[in-house]
């Protein structure tokens, strides 16, 4: 049995809380989990769960194979994983044994402390869990070009099937283990000291990803959507830009709560449309017994960013991309992140009961499923109409070239027409 304590470093409290204790054991190759939550934590945060998957009272809640979600959403992904277990394979060769294979709980002790997602602390026999040397774990963004230059090398080696170098690794392991998605990142520090995201250009790219990114994020601000400060830098051995992008879970040397929207629906990776799941989902946890802070703004910051997502092509738009931070009085919608335009004409998730077809009409017909009226839902649709069609010109300002608009405009131009059918429709009787 392997007992942890965890501990909340929420940026609002004077210092940090115990949450309560995890214990952790393997029994004929599966994971076990037991939580207690501390009695204290319960009594300071009488409306506020931290996942559905624990219940709000004392005593033990068990968990079989999967690790409780208020945890999971630490986790690395396929990116941080590769690192990990690398490292695991290399360390394993040196001392001349055979590599362990890790589960989920493998992998969280194992991030580094001080860049861990989210405000949640963990000790194990009265020392921190991943803490080596802090902040120096975490590059500043002058050595941004040596990393991407070692993540490309990293990438390409391992396509190939070729050694890794324990330079590229020991440094990649340190500074992007503990990030979730797919595609190389690491984490840097600015010059001002916040910590941001780098987003590498990955070796598969086919065109400049980070920039398409940089620019979903400008359109949404003027949608009206809070986003997740980035901007872009074309350094390295590529011709792509790598993002930079401000972690919102950390103000000023802080942390900031993070819990993803599958954590706070109670769903497995994987939900989505194909088995009737989707944003209906997120706004009834909101209306249910999360803690939001305020039901009607989150909403429509939900309704608006769907909206949005549609307009643009965002298929990367699953639960895990969808996030709320926990403020003193509740949670609330997180900035939006990962927005990228495609040429899909469907959401990950489901927009209303039936569908997950890239639909404004769909989306207004559900509008109620959001708690809004029609006539608010038409004010959001109109708002966010009015800054996509904006696009071409905040692709100039960033200097995409009038060739690359190309590969998205029929998309944009699609979806801009629905918007024009729209207005027709909803004059008609059957859609005021």
């Amino acid at each position: 049995m392997y007992s942890i304590e965890i501990l909340a470093a929420f940026d609002f409290l004077g210092k940090e809380t115990k949450v309560g204790t995890l214990e952790y054991e393997r029994v004929k190759g599966n994971a076990s989990y037991r939580f207690f939550y501390e009695k204290a934590f319960l009594s300071a945060f009488p409306k506020v769960n931290l996942s559905t998957d624990i219940g709000r009272f004392l005593g033990v809640q068990a968990a079989s194979g999967n690790l409780f979600s208020f945890l999971g959403d630490a986790l690395p992904d396929r990116w941080g994983r590769a690192l990990i277990d690398k490292k695991e394979h290399m360390e394993a060769m040196r001392r001349h044994r055979l590599p362990r294979t890790f589960d989920d709980f493998g992998y969280l002790v194992r991030i580094d402390d001080f860049s861990r997602m989210g405000a949640l602390r963990l000790k194990h026999n009265g020392k921190y869990l991943g803490q080596d040397n802090g902040q120096e774990n975490v590059p500043p963004i002058a050595e941004l070009e040596t990393f991407i230059r070692e993540a490309q090398l990293f990438e390409e080696a391992e396509r190939k099937s070729q050694p890794i170098q324990e330079t590229w690794l020991k440094n990649l392991w340190k500074h992007g283990s503990s990030l979730g998605g797919a595609r190389p990142k690491l984490n840097i520090i600015d010059t001002d000291g916040s910590l941001l995201i780098a987003k590498i250009p990955s070796v598969k790219d086919t065109y400049d990803i980070g920039l398409w990114e940089h620019f979903a994020c400008i359109l949404a601000k003027k949608a009206g959507i809070k986003t997740a400060e980035s901007r872009v830098l074309r350094v390295g051995p590529t011709p792509y830009h790598t993002l930079l992008s401000k972690r919102f879970d950390r103000d000023a040397g802080k942390r900031i709560h993070f819990a993803s929207s599958l954590t706070l629906t109670g769903l497995r990776d994987g939900a989505g449309a194909t088995d009737g799941k989707g944003y209906i989902d997120i706004a009834d946890a909101m209306a249910g017994d999360i803690g939001i802070n305020s039901l009607s703004r989150n909403t429509s910051e939900l309704f608006r960013r769907i909206v949005y997502n549609i307009l643009i092509g965002n298929h990367d738009d699953h639960f895990r991309n969808h996030g709320f931070l926990l403020r003193p009085d509740g949670w609330e919608l997180s900035p939006a992140y990962d927005l990228n335009p495609t040429l899909e004409k469907t959401q990950v998730l489901a927009i209303s009961p039936y569908s997950n077809q890239s639909s404004i009409r769909e989306l207004y017909d559900s509008s109620d499923y959001y708690l809004l009226t029609k006539k608010e839902a038409e004010e959001i649709i109109e708002e966010v109409t009015k800054a996509v069609e904006q696009w071409r010109q905040v692709a100039k300002d960033i200097k995409i070239s009038p060739a690359e608009q190309e590969r998205f405009s029929g998309r944009f131009e699609w979806a801009l027409e629905q918007t024009r059918d729209f207005s027709i429709y909803r004059k008609e009787p059957h859609g005021s």
